[in-house]
């Protein structure tokens, strides 16, 4: 599933970033604001994926819950893919970037599946 791929892409991308800010960095506060965003995005996107495995599929709307929870995930991710990155970091950015093109192209087409 291509949600899934996003996921593993996203929590790749936040294993790479933690471990690279163990490297030891003279801009360390600028380092440690950005984890504290990697931290708290990546917090968002699991708690959206959760709801995801949740949905119970015989309640009276699950197609409605699905496609809120991917818009939500896109917006989680676009914000991601939206930070600046300090320098010797940028690949995370090129990655979130990589993971916002499929989360659109996947909910665009969720949505042409459930919306007719």
């Amino acid at each position: 599933m291509k949600i899934r791929k996003i996921l593993t892409t996203a929590a790749a991308l936040m294993i790479s970033a933690f471990m690279m800010f163990g490297c030891g960095n003279k801009n360390a506060d600028e380092l440690n604001t950005y984890k504290a965003s990697l931290e708290n995005i990546y917090n968002q996107i699991n708690t959206t994926a959760v709801s995801i495995n949740n949905i119970d599929v015989n309640s009276e709307a699950p197609e409605a819950s699905l496609l809120k929870y991917i818009d939500d995930m896109k917006i989680e991710i676009a914000s991601l893919a939206a930070l600046n990155a300090p320098e010797g970091y940028e690949q995370v950015t090129v990655l979130a970037q990589e993971a916002l093109s499929s989360i659109t192209q996947s909910s665009t087409l969720y949505h042409q599946i459930y919306d007719e």
